[in-house]
């Protein structure tokens, strides 16, 4: 047999560069290593540094005594980009034991050498080398021997799975952890089961395990044999070239193997109709003392295609052609990879436009895979300026089907995802009452008929981008959908008095000439707005961190994300929490939402025995036929007295106009209310005759102004019109 030397087809030479110089004469001033000699292969660009190691075998002799000599000679390889590319160090000696050895590589990256070399660093390698150097390298070395003799290559940082050393046929796909899970509640009885596997032709190039009982009813239908316990640990490390069955011989599951084949042929096999002639799948679970690299548990998986001579069952000389494993993506992985807790929520999301589509990927990319998307509308070839990765065969086909046939792409079975090609307003809700709902329609309209509508029982999420681009607004209603979305809009608002940025977007905007409303509904599917990916992308990220902090809290929540690329220094992201609302409908109709906040500072004042009063801010919505308080004011002016009050107004009128500028007209005065401390509440013909007077006293823009009146014992409403 060829030794190193030999298969590398290396010569002495003497023409090094100055770098690699360098590193041998690092070599001098370690105690362990010593310099032998320089090669160039023939065949592989690069140099070659011939050294020996000592290494002190412990009393007690080498871990599970290996072959493993007190001076061993190594191969340390110098690409031709070194230092940029750190060493490579292969042992030269042919016998060495690596098949019972952890951390070795196979074959040296960016080069054709495909020996087995020592895996110093779990990392980039080239990166460690660049920071710490020749020294450290050479000692990184010394440890993997010490390290090797006395049983420690395998740290608590998890269990090495066997080295796949070329000969590879293709890979096997499947739900790992599902199949643990099998295994951990103990439901191999046996040691083993039969599962389908289906794949992508009659190579087997890919196998998919379906996690499904093994039924033959195509002739590329493959069964998956998994075997293995939950009870015995395979400790030790065992890694060695997988040609035949018996190769498996080292691991205690290989005992099952036996029976289980037998099982297979006596339930499947048939020499006219089900000769398993393309192979079948063998999957070798081992269970290790630590979590496995690269696993999320203590199994490691060993998959194979098997041919087997049925009629004699030779299974020990049986080939078996290596499939390397790769995990389908689950839920639970989506969750750990992107660092957040699994959550079980069920998201019915409406509207697939740019942002919905980003907002449900998000969820899904997130963990979260129990979805019903609801669009009415088609992708067209312009729409894929700002979706994601849209194949070229869904133009024409409605964005809900595509956003979740993407989500089934991604998760396969376990996705549970479902769409409507409605609209909105065509979706019965009571089916989806366990659901949350998730508004991403950009329509003013939808917000309307989603707050009136009775069939939506868990608050909803609302999501906007208003003022160009510039600020991206969700509202997340609170339990009992109190404050809903209008009740949080004019709280919203009403900030602009010491919001700066919420001032600028509300002056700016276009108004509704009938009701001033702020046509919030631009939408990025709206051809009003023009806009890019990255900056939609910016606030589409924030929902669903947004709502995984905040839904489902008692109190409203609020948050607004400006974003100007013109300036970035000024992008930032703010919370609000919004109190719930006093709410009742009047005799004519006309609903009222106090806000808690305008309601306490109200009736806090009837603690005195004089009469007060204050201005209810606010704005009606003609949509709702309802009047939203915000706040309240009240003057320092006031002359009060025991039984009336001279109510002030230089103060008020002064503030009315400041809310009424920076909100841009939308929140303003809505009505009064005075206190009638020791008395009841019934206004007098003196209250009736003063608040006839106020729409000659204020600027009022809408028809309906509410009065009340507090008591100790109880309150009244009224509207004047």
């Amino acid at each position: 047999m060829e030794d190193i030397f030999e298969r590398l087809k290396l010569s002495k030479s003497k023409d090094f560069p100055d770098t690699v110089m360098m590193f041998i004469e690092k070599i001098s001033h370690n105690r362990y290593i010593q310099y032998i000699d320089k090669y160039k292969s023939e065949q592989s660009p690069g140099y070659f540094v011939e050294v020996s190691i000592k290494i002190n075998i412990p009393s007690k002799g080498v871990y599970h005594s290996l072959d493993i000599k007190n001076e061993e000679k190594l191969l340390i390889y110098f690409h031709e980009k070194f230092p940029y590319y750190a060493p490579a160090v292969m042992i030269c000696r042919n016998d060495f034991p690596f098949e019972y050895i952890p951390h070795l590589n196979y074959g040296i990256r960016k080069s054709d050498i495909e020996e087995l070399n020592l895996c110093l660093y779990r990392g980039n390698i080239n990166e460690w080398f660049q920071n710490h150097g020749a020294n450290n390298f050479l000692n990184l070395v010394v440890r993997w021997f010490e390290d090797l003799v006395n049983g420690k290559l395998i740290k608590d940082d998890g269990f090495e799975t066997i080295r796949y050393t070329g000969g590879l046929h293709g890979c096997i796909i499947a739900n790992y952890e599902s199949l643990v899970d099998t295994i951990e509640k103990g439901e191999l009885p046996r040691g083993y089961k039969i599962f389908d596997a289906s794949t992508n032709n009659s190579e087997a190039r890919i196998v998919h395990i379906t996690g499904q009982n093994f039924i033959y009813d195509k002739p590329y239908k493959m069964p998956c044999v998994l075997v293995g316990d939950n009870s015995t640990v395979d400790d030790i490390y065992v890694s060695k070239p997988i040609t035949k069955l018996s190769d498996l011989k080292a691991f205690n599951s290989y005992r099952y193997l036996n029976h289980a084949l037998k099982k297979l042929r006596g339930s499947f096999y048939n020499p006219k109709n089900c000769r398993f002639e393309y192979g079948i799948v063998i999957l070798l679970s081992i269970k290790r003392g630590q979590q496995v690299i690269g696993e999320y548990s203590n199994y490691e998986m060993i998959g194979m295609k098997v041919f087997l001579d049925w009629e004699s069952m030779d299974i020990e000389n049986a080939k078996a052609e290596l499939l390397i494993p790769i995990k389908e993506l689950s839920s639970k992985i989506a969750a750990k990879l992107s660092g957040v807790e699994k959550h079980q929520d069920k998201l019915l999301i409406i509207g697939c436009g740019a942002v919905g589509s980003k907002v449900s990927l998000n969820f899904a990319k997130m963990g979260n895979i129990n979805q019903v998307l609801i669009d009415d509308d088609s992708f067209l070839p312009h729409n894929a300026i700002r979706y994601e990765n849209i194949p070229f065969f869904y133009q024409g086909y409605n964005k809900a089907r595509y956003i979740a046939d993407t989500i089934k792409f991604m998760y396969g079975s376990e996705a549970d995802v479902d769409y409507e090609t409605e609209s909105g307003y065509e979706i019965d809700f009571s089916k989806y009452h366990d659901y949350n709902v998730i508004d991403c329609t950009a329509s003013q309209n939808f917000m309307y008929y989603s707050i009136e509508n009775s069939d939506i029982e868990k608050p909803l999420m609302r999501c906007e981008l208003v003022d160009s681009g510039r600020l991206g607004i969700n509202f997340i209603e609170g339990a009992n959908r109190n404050p809903n979305v209008s009740e949080m809009r004019l709280m919203l608002w009403y900030t602009a008095l010491r919001n700066e940025v919420i001032m600028r977007w509300l002056i700016n905007a276009e108004s509704n000439e009938a009701d001033q409303e702020i046509r919030i509904g631009y939408g990025c599917s709206s051809d009003t707005m023009v806009l890019d990916n990255a900056t939609i992308s910016y606030h589409s990220s924030i929902i669903p961190h947004f709502y995984l902090k905040n839904f489902g809290q008692s109190l409203g929540k609020i948050s607004f994300s400006y974003f100007d690329k013109e300036n970035l220094v000024n992008n930032k992201i703010e919370i609000i929490d919004v109190n719930q609302f006093f709410r009742f409908k009047l005799e004519n109709g006309i609903s009222v939402s106090i806000s808690d906040i305008a309601l306490s500072k109200a009736k806090e004042t009837l603690s005195d025995p004089k009469e007060n009063a204050g201005i209810w801010m606010g704005g009606y919505n003609d949509n709702l036929n309802e009047i939203v308080i915000v706040d309240t004011f009240i003057s320092k002016e006031h002359i009060r007295k025991t039984t009336e009050i001279m109510c002030g107004y230089g103060d008020v009128n002064e503030y009315i106009q400041l809310v009424m500028k920076n909100t841009n007209g939308l929140i303003g005065y809505v009505g009064e209310w005075h206190t009638h401390p020791n008395g009841l509440a019934k206004p007098s013909t003196k209250d009736l005759i003063a608040f006839n007077e106020v729409r000659k006293t204020f600027s009022v823009n809408h028809e309906p102004l509410l009065m009340s009146i507090f008591a100790n014992t109880t309150q009244y409403h009224e509207l004047l019109v």
